[in-house]
């Protein structure tokens, strides 16, 4: 099977190597044997700018992952979470527009959608916490944390995102993490990567209420705290946010 998708320039061909049986290890775990999913890998990707994303497609009713050649567990389980988290709050139903749809030279609007997607990818990792065997993939990250965030240099707008994940993922969804070891990290943030000026104390308030909507049913919710958190920062004005949510969600 030669079967081949085309994505902002570039090509994706359905996975038929050793990393199949991987997907489907996971598929089974997570209880999604009956739902069909499509894994494609990157054979020519020009922009560099897909790691790994997913798409539900409506008219075959099937959820496409296209992953970069170099894909682990973790990024493997995280692709799938999406479909966990869909299942449960319909938030990949309500997108009418991906990050692929977007003109590569609007950053701006590229950078909201990194930010979006990092509260997203909380929901998800939390709802991946529900799984005894998957636990250990992220406890592994966390030892490996300081290469994960802090080794490339990125645009203010990712350290936030990185930093609004962190905060989330070690607070309040991966058991058993020391609270020191989170403050030094954020502090290593705060001190040595974000330079853009802002309220910590707002932006912490608001992340917190994740706490109270982590099992919502909704996919509004999720959306409401991405935009509660950006109003904090003041990286974007309200205009430049509800553009992009109409853009994006079917809302």
């Amino acid at each position: 099977m030669n079967e081949t998708i085309t994505i902002n320039g570039g090509t994706w061909k359905l996975i038929e190597n050793e990393n199949t049986a991987l997907i489907h290890e996971y598929i089974k775990i997570l209880g999604l044997n009956e739902i069909t999913i499509r894994s494609f890998f990157h054979k020519n990707n020009p922009n560099g700018l897909i790691d790994a994303s997913i798409q539900y497609k409506p008219k075959s009713k099937e959820y496409h992952i296209q992953f970069n050649k170099n894909f682990d567990a973790h990024k493997v389980v995280h692709e799938l979470g999406h479909i966990l988290l869909d299942l449960k709050t319909g938030i990949l139903k309500a997108i009418k527009t991906n990050i692929e749809a977007i003109p590569r030279n609007n950053l701006r609007l590229r950078f909201i959608h990194f930010l979006y997607n990092c509260i997203e990818d909380a929901f998800v990792n939390y709802t991946l916490m529900n799984y005894p065997e998957i636990v250990p993939i992220f406890k592994k990250r966390v030892d490996i944390t300081k290469g994960v965030y802090f080794s490339k240099k990125l645009s203010q707008e990712q350290y936030i995102g990185q930093y609004i994940l962190f905060y989330l993922q070690h607070k309040f969804i991966i058991p058993g993490v020391n609270v020191g070891w989170i403050n030094t990290n954020l502090n290593i943030f705060r001190k040595e990567y974000i330079t853009t000026k802002f309220s910590y104390t707002n932006l912490h308030s608001i992340l917190d209420t994740f706490n109270s909507v982590k099992d919502t049913t909704d996919y509004r919710q999720i959306i409401l705290l991405f935009y509660k958190v950006m109003k904090s920062t003041n990286l974007y004005s309200e205009n430049e946010l509800k553009q992009y949510l109409k853009r994006k969600f079917k809302i």
